[in-house]
């Protein structure tokens, strides 16, 4: 009986955000889609998941207690500089939306940059409005490098990362298609 009682409970559940979803249209909210309570249902999961699909964006699979919201990520597949703008763009967006912790950091984990031993976050800092890298070694913080830029920071993360080198032309070529 209790069994019965959940099922039915979550059919309603999905048909309310489907009707939720629906009245938004093609419009997404992205502040909405960046917070990460949605355990009720497969149907607001899917919604949140869609968008962060067709907008190229990375989830890193964590969850920040402090902010309530999606972990993200960021990496590097060449050294092209056409990437590194569509990787700036992609930053700028996603820095819109997250919420800064009590560092008053907007973070965003970093992969590809080769060592096992660690993890890599960018930083964006609110009060200082520079950004960083910061190496992270159970738990802590190891070290962090600040830049005074995006572009320099995105740039430094671009060099340090384990690209296959494709040449601008053909990633651009690849895109196109």
């Amino acid at each position: 009986m209790f069994e019965e009682a959940e099922n039915d409970a979550y059919i309603l559940y999905c048909e309310r955000d489907s009707v939720l979803i629906e009245s938004w249209g093609n419009k997404p909210d992205w502040p909405f889609i960046f917070e990460s309570n949605d355990n009720k249902t497969h149907v607001m999961r899917e919604y949140k998941l869609a968008w962060i699909e067709q907008a190229g964006l990375t989830l890193n699979g964590c969850y920040n207690t402090n902010t309530k919201q999606r972990g993200f990520a960021i990496s590097f597949s060449s050294n092209s500089s056409a990437e590194l703008q569509l990787k700036i763009q992609m930053v700028e967006f996603i820095l819109r939306y997250l919420k800064a912790s009590e560092r008053h950091e907007k973070v965003l984990s970093v992969y590809n940059l080769g060592d096992d031993e660690c993890a890599w976050s960018f930083l964006g800092n609110q009060n200082t409005g520079k950004f960083g890298l910061a190496k992270e070694g159970w738990g802590s913080r190891v070290s962090q490098t600040e830049f005074d830029s995006l572009h320099d920071c995105l740039s430094h993360i671009q060099c340090l990362s384990d690209t296959d080198i494709i040449p601008e032309k053909l990633l651009l070529t690849r895109s196109d298609n």
